[in-house]
């Protein structure tokens, strides 16, 4: 639904830049350098807490292997009733924490991905984009973490626990729940409160800088469009620039980051994981 209401106002605004004719004649583009001011994200030093999360988890697997049953309940269907059971091993100890480094390592690719990612600086204002973009940042890079060690490690906790007898599949299933809701309304705070790239801490950095009388930037009473880049964005949603030498951008529509799709790392790399899933599925049916 939410992608069918973009469509219709995509169109909408398409039809209105045309009537008003809001065209860019050419491209201009700015860079901060040395942002010594702005927030920052948080660096990827802090992902050091995975492998503390990690190491407890090997821990209380080790330690509490004796009480382990022999039989150990590894899956319940939707009514609750257990319908899938291992023996005792010491690979139950390494299973939940080879669930928990994949998705750590999974948690820590999204945190990279704010760093790295091309920052949306516009030309006309490029202090107040940039400041307003570097309180997103840092504010989704905590996100990114905090979420991070609460589902790679609540969950490999969450499996371990449940594999040496401590807790039920039923317990860990609603702490699961828990870190799903968590993490779907604390997206949907950041979302709301900061906007698109921070679009609502730039609007009130704006209004106070405009109210003083200042501007952050001097375009010389040249009131036109800095740059167009509807052509890149196929359907406002896929983004698609062979000229730009950036994999990770900021969203148009929604909230978050998506990939240059004409970068061959980007091609790659998402053939290599629809493969993975194919191979996955299959793999479960034989």
């Amino acid at each position: 639904m939410g992608f069918i209401a973009q469509q219709r106002y995509r169109r909408l605004t398409l039809e209105l830049k045309k009537e008003r004719g809001w065209t860019a004649t050419g491209e201009r583009h700015a860079a901060l350098v040395g942002e010594r001011g702005n927030p920052q994200p948080l660096g990827l030093a802090w992902e050091l807490l995975q492998v503390v999360a990690i190491a407890v988890t090997i821990a209380v697997g080790v330690l509490g292997y004796d009480r382990m049953p022999d039989r150990v309940a590894m899956h319940a269907n939707a009514a609750g009733q257990i319908d899938g059971w291992a023996d005792k091993s010491p690979m139950l100890i390494w299973y939940p924490v080879i669930a928990q480094v994949m998705l750590a390592m999974v948690m820590m690719a999204g945190h990279a991905a704010i760093i790295y990612a091309k920052h949306p600086i516009d030309p006309d204002h490029p202090a107040a984009t940039g400041y307003a973009y570097g309180v997103f940042s840092r504010v989704w890079s905590i996100y990114m973490l905090v979420i991070g060690l609460l589902t790679a490690g609540g969950i490999g906790m969450g499996i371990q626990l449940s594999n040496i007898g401590m807790i039920t599949l039923g317990t860990f299933g609603v702490f699961a729940m828990f870190i799903a809701v968590a993490a779907l309304l604390g997206a949907l705070v950041i979302g709301l409160y900061y906007g698109q790239n921070g679009s609502h801490e730039y609007a009130e950095r704006r209004s106070v800088t405009m109210g003083r009388g200042g501007e952050d930037a001097a375009t010389d009473g040249d009131k036109s469009m800095p740059y167009d880049d509807d052509r890149y964005w196929v359907a406002g949603v896929f983004y698609v620039n062979r000229d730009d030498p950036a994999v990770m951008v900021p969203k148009r529509f929604g909230v978050g980051w998506t990939v240059n799709f004409a970068r061959p790392s980007v091609i790659i790399v998402s053939v290599v994981l629809i493969a993975v899933c194919i191979g996955s599925l299959v793999f479960a049916v034989m």
